[in-house]
């Protein structure tokens, strides 16, 4: 990679996303995105969830929050939960992946069901003020 391709910051932290933004994602390789011209890795994304396949090693959810859909596998573990169905909705914390720098996806460390509502309106305020925050950042 030429220095000109890695003129953004490096953060470690969660960043509340949405799938549309996940989707226009700038992919540098399998494993870094590049949203508001900041690397995001670690991400958090609330939707709806529209399917479920589970397979020997994980389970995959094809999640919906209004402005796309996004693949989510989670991995089973010990704790794995079994509560989550079709048509509720749920907070996925993960990493962004893409295959071959395309078809972006989250690998899941924890999918959990929304129990309050208001959950889904301050992440959408969440994206929306983090979103505002980083391009006028980039201006200065």
């Amino acid at each position: 990679m030429e220095d000109n391709e890695l003129r953004y910051k490096k953060k470690g932290s969660i960043r509340s996303i949405t799938i549309l933004q996940a989707k226009k994602a700038r992919i540098i390789d399998d494993t870094t995105h590049i949203i508001d011209q900041e690397e995001t890795n670690y991400v958090a994304l609330i939707g709806e969830v529209l399917s479920i396949t589970k397979d020997a090693l994980h389970t995959t959810y094809l999640i919906d929050d209004g402005t796309g859909l996004i693949t989510v596998r989670k991995f089973f573990t010990a704790c794995s939960e079994d509560n989550i169905k079709p048509e509720i909705y749920v907070q996925v914390y993960g990493h962004l992946r893409s295959f071959n720098r395309q078809n972006i996806f989250v690998v899941a460390e924890d999918v959990s069901v929304i129990q309050d509502y208001n959950q889904i309106t301050y992440h959408i305020l969440d994206c929306i003020h983090t979103h505002l925050y980083k391009i006028r950042e980039g201006r200065e």
